[in-house]
């Protein structure tokens, strides 16, 4: 769905960039009035964190920053 790859956990298999890009894109297009659903499909995410990108938009955009992707801990 959306055509994003992804690794074997949840995250897509995207640079940090990316995501965020994606992160804003989502925000932008739900302040202009997209419908949540739309923007789901659109960009292959779950309508759980377009409100919670939505929220941390509204509470303080920096926190939409790409971050480097943490390697898993030792066994």
């Amino acid at each position: 769905m959306g055509g994003f790859r992804r690794s074997k956990g949840m995250r897509p298999v995207e640079t940090a960039q990316e995501l965020e890009r994606r992160r804003r894109h989502a925000v932008e297009l739900m302040w202009r009035g997209e419908s949540p659903t739309v923007v789901a499909r659109i960009l292959g995410v779950g309508g759980t964190s377009l409100y919670r990108w939505l929220a941390l938009a509204e509470k303080a955009p920096e926190a939409l920053a790409a971050r480097p992707i943490s390697a898993p801990g030792p066994g």
